[in-house]
């Protein structure tokens, strides 16, 4: 191989890490932001009363 192809082949390596990097840190700044807006959801609802006082306090899981 000549020393432009493998320049070139460096080059486009580079380009597609530096694309994946930026990709990858926007989809964190997006579930970020989301996740933020949950829990401001979460701590501004409130609970709705129940007309049974043990209705929804526990559940059964089966595997």
């Amino acid at each position: 191989m000549d020393i432009a192809a493998l320049s070139i082949g460096l080059h486009h390596t580079q380009l597609q890490q530096n694309i994946s990097l930026a990709l990858t840190k926007k989809v964190m700044e997006n579930s970020k932001v989301q996740m933020e807006g949950i829990v401001n959801a979460l701590n501004t609802s409130t609970p709705v009363p129940t007309s049974h006082p043990t209705l929804g306090k526990t559940f059964d899981v089966r595997a």
